[in-house]
């Protein structure tokens, strides 16, 4: 059996039920119709544009295999601290 941090839960028969739903008392529902026309337009611009930025990638490669690329740690670890607190 799994005990809590201050030892053992009384059992369910002995716990009392909450006498309100404080989530269902402060929840309210609204209704955001997207704006079609824009979402359209995004699909359509991401749908025209290559995925992947080609020119900067034979960048890359042609500094890798020239011995030239230098990594920088620092960077790579700041914009994956800034890819994951925007998430």
């Amino acid at each position: 059996m799994i005990q809590g941090l201050g030892g053992r839960l009384p059992p369910i028969a002995a716990r009392s039920a909450p006498t309100t739903n404080p989530v269902a008392a402060t929840t309210k529902v609204t209704s955001a119709a997207p704006d079609i026309s824009a979402l359209a337009s995004a699909v359509r611009d991401m749908a025209s544009a290559p995925p992947v930025d080609t020119a900067k990638v034979d960048r890359v490669k042609n500094a890798i295999a020239a011995g030239s690329y230098k990594v920088a740690p620092e960077a790579i670890a700041e914009r994956m601290i800034a890819t994951d607190l925007r998430a």
